[in-house]
Order: C-alpha cells, then sequence, then structure tokens
C-alpha cells in the first residue's frame, strides 16, 4: 500500500492506492469502492482525480475509513485534502505545516530540502552551474557568476541543500559535481512552493529585458483562439518540444552559462461556464 506520509497531494494518493488496490484485487473497481466510502455515483472518484469536484471534511474522514488509515495517517489525509482544497494562501500554509508535523522525521527532512530547493531561484541556477565552473573550496566565483549575483555563504548553503537531496556531490579532488543534470518538479512538492517558485522566475523574466541585450535573450508570444481539443493537441506538441530541448542540453559537451525556458499557456477568456477562473 503506498505510504500516505511521502504525499503532497491527496489526488495523487487516491489514484496511487486505486492501482495498488486493482493489482491486489483486479475486480476491484470504482463501484465497490463508492459502496465502501458511501458516495453515491462510481463517476464521483474520476471527476475528484481530475480535480472537478472536492472532498467534503467527512467524505476524507471516510476515505480515509476505507484505506484503513490509523489516526496519525488519518489526521495526514485529512490535512493534506484541506491543504489541497484550501481557499487562502494562508490557510493552506496552517495545513502544510500541520502535515510537516504528523510526518515522521526522516521524512519530514525530505520534505523540508525539497520545498526549500524551490523556495529560492537560484539553487537551480547553482546546480546548473557546477558543470560549467570548477566549483570548490571558495565559492566567490560561483556567487558572483549569478545574475543577479548571490553571497558567497548563500553560494555555500545551496551546495549543502543540494548535496543533502542527492543532486550533487564532492569528488575526492574536491569538486563540485552534478549527479543528475536535469530537473523536473516532483508532484509531492506542495503547489503553494511551485506557484512561489514560477512567480520568481517570471519576476527574473521580466527583470530579463534590462539586464541583457536583445541578442542575448529571446522573449515571445502569440495569442490564439482555439478549442479544447486543440489546446490538448498543443499541450502535447509542447512537451515534446520541451523533451527535445531537454535532449539537446545533455548532449552539449562544453555548457558556458545557465538558460531559463519558460513555456506558459493560459486562458484569456471564459466563454462558457466551466471550472478554474478566480476573479
Amino acid at each position: 500500500m503506498p505510504d500516505v506520509f511521502t504525499y503532497n497531494d491527496y489526488r495523487a494518493f487516491l489514484r496511487d492506492w486505486y492501482e495498488w488496490k486493482k493489482g491486489v484485487n483486479p475486480r476491484f473497481s470504482y463501484r465497490l469502492l463508492a459502496d465502501k466510502v458511501g458516495f453515491k455515483s462510481a463517476g464521483f472518484f474520476t471527476q475528484l482525480l481530475q480535480g472537478k469536484t472536492t472532498m467534503s471534511l467527512d467524505l476524507s474522514h471516510r476515505f480515509a475509513e476505507c484505506f484503513g488509515l490509523d489516526r496519525r495517517e488519518t489526521e495526514f489525509f485529512v490535512a493534506m485534502v484541506q491543504a489541497n482544497q484550501a481557499k487562502s494562501l494562508v490557510e493552506e500554509k496552517r495545513q502544510l505545516d500541520r502535515m510537516m508535523e504528523l510526518r515522521p522525521q526522516p521524512l519530514q527532512r525530505l520534505a523540508r530540502d525539497r520545498s526549500e530547493f524551490l523556495a529560492t531561484w537560484f539553487h537551480t541556477v547553482v546546480w546548473q552551474l557546477l558543470e560549467v565552473l570548477d566549483v570548490r573550496e571558495d565559492c566567490t566565483q560561483l556567487a558572483a557568476s549569478l545574475v543577479p549575483a548571490i553571497d558567497p555563504a548563500e553560494a555555500i548553503e545551496s551546495l549543502l541543500l543540494l548535496e543533502r537531496l542527492g543532486m550533487a556531490r564532492r569528488q575526492s579532488d574536491g569538486r563540485w559535481r552534478q549527479l543528475d543534470p536535469i530537473l523536473s518538479v516532483h508532484r509531492e512538492i506542495p503547489q503553494a512552493v511551485t506557484r512561489k517558485f514560477y512567480l520568481s522566475l517570471n519576476k527574473l523574466a521580466a527583470q530579463s529585458h534590462d539586464r541583457f541585450d536583445r541578442d542575448e535573450r529571446l522573449l515571445s508570444w502569440v495569442t490564439l483562439s482555439i478549442s479544447d481539443d486543440k489546446r490538448e493537441e498543443m499541450v502535447e506538441e509542447v512537451r515534446a518540444f520541451r523533451r527535445h530541448l531537454v535532449e539537446l542540453a545533455r548532449g552539449d559537451g562544453k555548457p558556458q552559462d545557465v538558460h531559463q525556458l519558460l513555456i506558459q499557456l493560459f486562458p484569456l477568456s471564459r466563454t462558457r461556464s466551466t471550472r478554474g477562473a478566480r476573479p
């Protein structure tokens, strides 16, 4: 059975739990789950996984009972549901703090480190610069290479964080090196953390107008009117393009600088009564 303490997204836990249960009992179905938990339509579970509906406090306790969670696990699951469905950042943070208190100690350390990695923009840059610069004890050059520059002490803290996360290590000759040059945001990272990280990247993109000459940056935009089906097709094209760029970067034997690529696609109108839009 999946360990609930390793999740920050309750829908991901629901999905993994159902797949695990289906593997144990191939006859298990959404209908059987509905009967056990006590919701009327088997389609409700699908809508829940897709984010088209939410889970009440009472229902979260009934799900926890169905999963066979103990008291601590149940409290964690309920807090995770409330954090994911929070209507304010204050409430979301309160529930995330509660989740952190309930986690076993080793997982608390891992969760904090993962969140800390995306809490500040420069950790990703320090990580990538390890393949560009010869970084050893003195972090002065490393810190000065970032745009904007950071303090050498911050660079050292970043290296220690990368080491705890297993993303970098110091070799026998004293040089710091990456363990893997490609990063994907883990689904277990709290949404509040990833939101702050993306906002910080957008701020850096805006500042790049003044920091770099036009031939050093590429900023492009296009506004489109498209159907839902065409949007999904375009999303798949963007994902394929991103994978292609990642492979190009993997094959670069002599990287010289760190660049940031932001790809954003979001609606600018709402002509139908659908989910998602906020004032």
